[in-house]
């Protein structure tokens, strides 16, 4: 689930939930539903070439993985509870943003009328 929000002076926001059910895929098996939230917010300057972001992610510290594998040589349990919350600041300047030079006169009409 991916949400984002545009407001007006340059405020854009992002709120995104991502979610894997417990289950065998292929030949592994997760043990533990994967619920992952994240949120973004981030202001643009300078007629958009100027842009900070904050972020976090796993906002409500469930990031967990419990994995059972099975192969024809062996047999692997894993049950990790990483660090994986993480906030980010991202600056980004766009240097000579190049505006939209095509002025176009439908030299494709007449073709178009044709068919």
């Amino acid at each position: 689930m991916e949400n984002s929000f545009s407001f007006d002076n340059g405020w854009y926001f992002e709120l995104d939930c991502y979610y894997n059910g417990k289950g065998n895929y292929e030949y592994i098996y997760l043990s533990r539903d994967y619920f992952n939230f994240e949120a973004y917010i981030e202001k643009s300057f300078l007629n958009d070439a100027l842009s900070v972001e904050l972020g976090v992610s796993d906002i409500f510290y469930k990031q967990r993985n419990d994995i059972k594998m099975s192969t024809e040589t062996g047999f692997l349990d894993v049950h990790k509870k990483s660090d994986t919350r993480e906030f980010s600041l991202v600056i980004k300047y766009k240097f000579n943003a190049a505006k939209s030079k095509y002025k176009g006169t439908g030299a494709g009409n007449d073709e178009k009328q044709r068919m």
